[in-house]
């Protein structure tokens, strides 16, 4: 037998368009490859009889299924032949243009399908929003927004979220998306699409800014509220993440926000060890209630931390804000808006403030001569800052303050008397240092210098002299500790040494101008029993005292520390 190949014959039929002969010419022996040409061609020409028996030829089953679906398809009486080319077209993997004839026979969805199988979301997100707004397509009762949020809900069962967000995104569920986006810290993904956003979207737009805020991406956040003009939601932005020259700056353009900044800058200046300005942030936010809790704090860490000069700095802080308020509280009285007797007990409080001010400052130098292994104090300095704090602390009725022990006084105070050969003095620190607990690694010390002392003589090297009257004082009264025993004069001291100083207070009298008073104190006054009496004035020295008598009446002089009114007395 001779085979004679019936392929030319066959591929003429096809070309012709003439499926029935074509069928028989295959009949009479093809190779495979032929009838799958026939079957694929017939497809394509509609011909489903014809492919459907060169499938069958081949055992093809997938094509053979295809065929069954389109004959069912044709039974509804919607479908065209152009919804069944783009089936086939899909079928045989050519995606595109089966989408393409999808859309023109208006099956958008059946396009949207098809790319949702593939997975190809950016594709079916791009026939979504190519439709335009209210114009859905609707198919079996399922519009194709549907069909993304479907495809969605899938993909975060499967954990597929950024492909969720935008499945979620083309369906314009914008909110859903957003969340998505926002809990997963995928922020540079959503600013982009906030960029897209209209700013009508106000509510998904502030949910953005929300997870921006959340996450701390300043730059996403402030550039979202400015699209939708939230100039008070900036603010708060600018306050929460600390962005404190944006938040001025935005201030200065809504001044009514301002005050909204202070507090907060104060807290946030607290927290950084900036307590200064805290303080006065603190007052320019109308929080001095807040401004003197923040000292107290910083008093009670530093005396804990044995930092008694930035307790005494502190406390100088806190008597300075006292005075302020009782000047505020002068004027309010003068406009008759004062209440009650604040402003003493504000002064009272401004005293005794500046009080352990002074006592903190000085018994740092003492704590720091005891406990460090070097000090830049001389002998003479400890000796007369320990005898300023005893004066201080001994006062009648006044409590020590908390952290000042009144023991490294006087440890500090017995160790340099004698050197400075005040023996005397000596002998009462080591008396009272005896009633008192001692370090351990004192008691010894404090013991052998306390026999010591006693083999040296009762007295002291030099006495404390008054500047006013020229009586010697003890260097340690038990009664008048920091006044003259004998005028009551007291005493002042230099804040660098503590060492007593020449100085006498006096008043001038009502009448009396500042100008004068200074052009008088520069003048050397004439020492006889008749002064210039044409301007009030009379210098008098009766050889036990010189009396400056300023102003009418006599020229009987003074012994008080200065009086509320007439004369001033300046004794020398």
């Amino acid at each position: 037998t001779i085979d004679v190949p019936q392929s030319p014959s066959l591929y003429q039929y096809l070309n012709l368009g003439e499926f029935e002969k074509a069928y028989k010419v295959a009949c009479l022996g093809v190779t495979e490859g032929d009838w799958r040409d026939l079957a694929i061609t017939a497809l394509t020409r509609l011909r489903l009889d014809i492919s459907r028996k060169a499938f069958i030829r081949i055992r093809d089953v997938g094509y053979i299924e295809l065929l069954e679906r389109i004959e069912l398809s044709k039974q509804d009486p919607e479908c065209n032949e152009n919804i069944i080319k783009a089936d086939i077209l899909a079928f045989q993997g050519k995606y595109n243009e089966a989408a393409k004839v999808y859309n023109r026979a208006n099956q958008a969805r059946k396009a949207v399908e098809m790319y949702l199988d593939l997975r190809d979301w950016k594709a079916a997100q791009e026939i979504v929003e190519s439709l335009q707004d209210g114009k859905e397509q609707k198919y079996n009762g399922m519009s194709m927004t549907d069909l993304l949020k479907r495809q969605a809900e899938w993909l975060v069962d499967v954990n597929d979220y950024k492909a969720a967000a935008d499945m979620y995104w083309g369906a314009r569920e914008y909110e859903t998306a957003i969340s998505i986006l926002g809990e997963n810290k995928w922020l540079d993904e959503l600013a982009n699409k906030m960029r897209k956003l209209d700013k009508l979207k106000r509510r998904e737009l502030t949910m953005a800014a929300q997870f921006f805020e959340k996450h701390k991406a300043h730059s996403y956040a402030k550039e979202t509220y400015m699209k939708i003009e939230d100039v008070e939601s900036l603010m708060d932005l600018h306050i929460k993440l600390e962005k404190w020259g944006d938040a001025f700056a935005l201030a200065k353009s809504h001044p009514q926000y301002a005050k909204r900044i202070f507090l907060p800058y104060a807290q946030w200046l607290a927290m950084n060890d900036k307590f200064e300005q805290a303080q006065r942030a603190f007052q320019e936010a109308g929080r001095p209630d807040q401004s003197l809790f923040l000292l107290q704090q910083l008093i009670h860490n530093a005396i804990t931390e044995n930092r008694y000069q930035d307790a005494g700095y502190y406390y100088w802080l806190l008597a300075q804000e006292h005075l302020k308020m009782a000047c505020e509280e002068q004027k309010k009285k003068a406009e008759g808006k004062g209440l009650g007797n604040r402003e003493g007990r504000l002064l009272k409080r401004f005293l005794d403030f500046s009080s352990k001010a002074d006592i903190y400052y000085a018994f740092n130098s003492i704590f720091d001569s005891e406990t460090q292994p070097f000090t830049t104090l001389s002998p003479q300095e400890i000796f007369d800052t320990s005898l300023f704090l005893l004066r201080s602390l001994s006062a009648q009725g006044y409590e020590v303050p908390y952290g000042v022990s009144l023991t490294y006084c006087l440890y500090a105070l017995a160790k340099q008397c004698r050197e400075l050969r005040a023996f005397k003095l000596a002998r009462k620190a080591f008396k009272r240092l005896s009633d008192l607990r001692l370090p351990a690694l004192w008691r010894r010390s404090v013991e052998l210098d306390n026999l010591m002392i006693r083999t040296t003589q009762f007295a002291d090297k030099e006495e404390l002299f008054c500047p006013r009257c020229g009586s010697a004082n003890p260097l340690l009264s038990d009664d008048k500790l920091s006044n003259c025993v004998v005028c009551g004069h007291k005493f002042m001291y230099s804040f660098i040494s503590f060492e007593t100083l020449p100085l006498v207070e006096f008043k001038l009298t009502n009448d009396l101008t500042d100008e004068k008073a200074e052009i008088l104190m520069k003048e050397v006054p004439v020492i006889g029993d008749v002064g210039r009496a044409d301007e009030g004035i009379e210098f008098t020295d009766d050889g036990e005292a010189q009396t400056l008598q300023i102003g009418e009446g006599s020229a009987e002089p003074e012994t008080g520390g200065g009086g509320g009114g007439g004369a001033a007395a300046a004794a020398a």
